[in-house]
């Protein structure tokens, strides 16, 4: 892997994060993890209890939520090495992956918990469990 390549791309990928709505409105700021979890390290961890207001159900909608913190840096490196590969001639690729990532999971890499997701309305929200970046369903 080489390092991002543009200081631009590392800036876009940390404005990015903050359509990362579990750590941003988290209530706990987003703390470390005590502990290792499914084979990630506590130290890129974050444990993070927040609530979205249900303007349906007229309360908030609780959730916790582990999520990976990869930072700008490596979320731009991952994007540019993906990029170089499958589409190296397209210069909006970037912008397109990123923006992309942040409208379908707000830059959230859930390791495990819940993720409330609005659906795309203004009032149904839905309560998703994941597992490794992986909606679980069972």
């Amino acid at each position: 892997m080489m390092d991002a390549q543009t200081t631009e791309h590392v800036a876009a990928a940390k404005s990015a994060f903050r359509a990362a709505y579990a750590f941003t409105r988290s209530t706990n700021e987003g703390t470390n993890a005590a502990d290792d979890l499914f084979g990630w390290p506590k130290v890129r961890l974050r444990y993070c209890e927040y609530a979205l207001a249900d303007k349906v159900l007229g309360h908030d909608r609780k959730a916790v939520v582990w999520l990976l913190d990869v930072g700008p840096e490596l979320l731009a490196r991952w994007i540019e090495n993906a990029c170089a590969k499958v589409l190296p001639a397209n210069e909006k690729c970037f912008d397109i992956v990123l923006k992309r990532g942040s409208e379908n999971s707000g830059c959230m890499f859930a390791v495990t918990g819940n993720v409330i997701e609005d659906m795309q309305t203004k009032s149904v929200y839905k309560n998703y469990f994941f597992r490794n970046g992986m909606t679980r369903r069972s």
